[in-house]
């Protein structure tokens, strides 16, 4: 950056793409304590360099990688839906899902909460799937994409709680699609890139619905940078 030397076409070229690879640097880390609490907190969102793992013991494990530490997988505790009730503290489980969930996200009319996630059965690969379940625990249903595609964690609802849009990859493009409540899908955007010509930048993008339903997010191409987009859902 501070290379005077540097050839004019080079520091163009490094000019355009940390615009494109600047939010990769990183995420940091940052511990605390005051000698008796120990926290830690992520200053944007990442898979590194914070893994937590909680085991049935009471054991809780923070660190950079998955693997630091030879773990017994069956004593690792699955993550699940919660609902804490601010004004007396308490914690109630809504959920028994066997597997990682993120993003739980009541529904407008408040009768469901969704979240992103799949039920861990120890295989080498699986993708993400948006699950519905109602608002004070039950049944959960999961909504996954007919191609079985990984859905990004950045899900929204809709504002009449008729459903959901997520981002997800298809054949090499970034889209925007809507799943409702009935488990159909529809493609909404085929141009929101992200894709493979331009890295996995959908983890960035994140959306935003308005009540009339239009969606705020960042759209982009192999040809230019991110910018802020105003869709129809």
């Amino acid at each position: 950056e501070r290379n005077e030397a540097m050839d004019p076409k080079l520091r163009a070229f490094y000019q355009y793409h940390g615009s494109l690879m600047e939010p990769w640097d990183g995420p940091a880390s940052v511990c605390f304590t005051d000698g008796t609490v120990v926290g830690a907190v992520l200053d944007r969102n990442g898979l590194r360099p914070s893994r937590v793992w909680v085991t049935d013991d009471g054991l809780v494990v923070m660190a950079s990688e998955v693997g630091v530490l030879d773990l017994d997988p069956a004593t690792v505790v699955d993550a699940d839906v919660y609902e804490f009730d601010l004004a007396d503290g308490s914690v109630r489980r809504l959920s028994d899902f066997g597997g990682p969930v993120c993003r739980a996200m009541i529904s407008p009319d408040g009768r469901w909460i969704a979240f992103v996630g799949y039920r861990n059965r120890r295989e080498s690969f699986q993708t993400s799937v948006v699950h519905v379940m109602p608002r004070h625990g039950g049944e959960i249903t999961a909504l996954p994409h007919p191609d079985r595609l990984d859905v990004d964690q950045a899900v929204q609802w809709l504002p009449d709680s008729s459903g959901l849009l997520t981002l997800l990859l298809h054949e090499g493009a970034g889209c925007l699609a809507r799943v409702g409540l009935d488990g159909q899908w529809t493609m909404l955007n085929r141009d929101m890139g992200g894709g493979i010509a331009t890295g996995y930048g959908l983890y960035v993008k994140g959306l935003s619905v308005a009540q009339d339903g239009r969606v705020a997010c960042l759209q982009g191409s192999p040809s230019r940078t991110d910018e802020v987009a105003l869709l129809a859902a």
